[in-house]
């Protein structure tokens, strides 16, 4: 798994800051040493940035997503899929039909809509799942969202600065598994949100059970 440590967002050895020197002391003072939440957040934003704890206790880390990942969509019927999917024109009946016949099957003791109006099964629904943990994933989302902001300036941060636990995981698999966030502590959720002010995105960070 490929993991990219962000720059510390108070630490003078990685070079420019990306938060005031009297903004990190209040992130240490009230995340670090007192263990409590400092989010600074815009009153009417745009999009909330939902930092879900994994675990309780002072290890905490968060999971960064734009939406619940414990939510479970709804498959999307057939003939949504043939549109999507197959570019099949499902404005016309009889061409979604002929598709179905000639690569899917027909219908057994029902009419052609409630047919295609089942949620999709086997491969096909493997082939749409795979698609949604890639790219309608939650988690996926915040990463590409976050993943396109200068947040650091590309000089990393060491190890053991507790400000820089912001990690990108990138691995073989998708959704939950492949790309997302995660914040290591409190200290580096009051840092993001605000470089994420600072960078005028108008995102609200809220702390969440999982």
């Amino acid at each position: 798994m490929k993991r990219r440590d962000f720059l510390s967002l108070c630490g003078s050895a990685a070079g420019s800051c990306l938060i005031p020197d009297a903004v990190a002391r209040v992130v240490r003072d009230v995340c670090v040493v007192a263990g409590k939440p400092h989010l600074d957040t815009p009153p009417n934003p745009r999009l909330i940035l939902s930092a879900i704890a994994m675990e309780r206790g002072a290890d905490t880390s968060y999971l960064l997503t734009i939406g619940d990942p414990r939510v479970v969509p709804e498959p999307i019927s057939l003939l949504g899929y043939l549109g999507q999917f197959e570019r099949v024109d499902i404005t016309n009946s009889e061409e979604a039909r002929r598709f179905c016949l000639r690569h899917i099957g027909e219908p057994e003791g029902e009419t052609w809509h409630e047919f295609l109006s089942h949620p999709v099964t086997g491969m096909i629904r493997v082939r749409w799942e795979l698609w949604w943990e890639t790219t309608r994933c939650p988690s996926v989302i915040a990463h590409r969202l976050l993943r396109g902001l200068p947040l650091d300036d590309g000089n990393g941060a060491p190890s053991h600065e507790p400000l820089a636990n912001l990690v990108f995981n990138e691995g073989p698999w998708h959704g939950l598994h492949r790309d997302h966030i995660e914040a290591g502590n409190l200290a580096a959720l009051a840092c993001l949100q605000h470089r994420l002010n600072a960078l005028d995105q108008n995102i609200a960070i809220r702390i969440e059970d999982w």
